[in-house]
């Protein structure tokens, strides 16, 4: 009977429906994100909330599962952020890379999944933690990141799980610290 049901959705293309539906529902996902999340500290509480819980385990799982070519790939991201802290576009797409590289390095597709349908929110996370690149405190918090990458790395490659879930945990209590004081300066102003 499933069959029949799946020949079905089949022919009236209810599949490519869902598909579509499926990714429709991501894009305005992000696309809520994007537009409201420094005007919403309830948004960024949730975000934190969820970084917190699928990132910090996506850090330990990745330490017991990730490859030696997972882990060569991280380091390649660190080294994109150190050569563009003064490129914020450059610099933000390798730190997005890394923490899809971390996920990816779980070997678990639901998870990376998971993570990948919260890549605008992070995008937007990242971009206003670092604010504007050209003031100190941005260039300060770009190599923040780069160590504190650098600290999720090391335990991911010595396969620490314990250890790699709480840098992680670290890193990410310390963006959104810098993201709450970005949001009280623009409220402020």
């Amino acid at each position: 009977a499933e069959d029949g049901i799946r020949d079905v959705e089949r022919s009236r293309g209810l599949g490519d429906v869902y598909k579509r539906q499926s990714h429709n529902n991501q894009r305005y996902l992000e696309r809520n994100l994007q537009w409201g999340l420094l005007l919403d500290r309830k948004k960024v509480e949730d975000l934190l909330e969820i970084r917190l819980m699928l990132e910090s385990q996506t850090a330990r799982s990745a330490a017991r599962k990730a490859t030696t070519a997972n882990l060569q790939a991280m380091e390649a991201t660190i080294l994109g952020m150190r050569e563009s802290v003064d490129q914020p576009e450059k610099f933000l797409q390798f730190d997005l890379d890394f923490h899809l590289l971390v996920a990816q390095a779980t070997q678990n597709s639901i998870l990376y999944n998971l993570l990948s349908m919260t890549r605008g929110y992070l995008q937007q996370w990242i971009k206003e933690s670092l604010d504007d690149p050209s003031t100190l405190k941005a260039r300060n918090r770009a190599e923040s990141s780069i160590q504190e990458h650098q600290s999720i790395l090391q335990t991911l490659w010595t396969r620490h799980a314990e250890k790699a879930q709480q840098a992680m945990t670290r890193h990410i209590l310390s963006s959104s610290s810098d993201l709450y004081n970005h949001i009280e300066q623009k409220s402020d102003a």
